[in-house]
């Protein structure tokens, strides 16, 4: 897990409105956020090759997902 790119993965999404939750070992995103800015039915993986090229590294994923929330992890 590289910290660094969680923290500049949780200030990209904070400037575009989307909530999201620093945890220990992975970094929550609200799904309703990323709904609310790209309507219902984005594709997840879409909006994370987007994170990807806004943070300027491809070392980022999903681990798992939920009701409500991703989980972003680093490789």
């Amino acid at each position: 897990m590289n910290n660094l790119l969680l923290i500049k993965a949780e200030k990209w999404l904070s400037e575009l409105g989307i909530k999201t939750i620093a945890c220990p070992t992975c970094l929550m995103v609200s799904r309703d956020g990323i709904e609310n800015l790209y309507g219902i039915g984005v594709s997840y993986q879409a909006f994370l090759d987007e994170v990807k090229i806004g943070i300027e590294s491809n070392r980022i994923h999903w681990t798992h997902k939920d009701d409500n929330w991703l989980y972003m992890d680093t490789l």
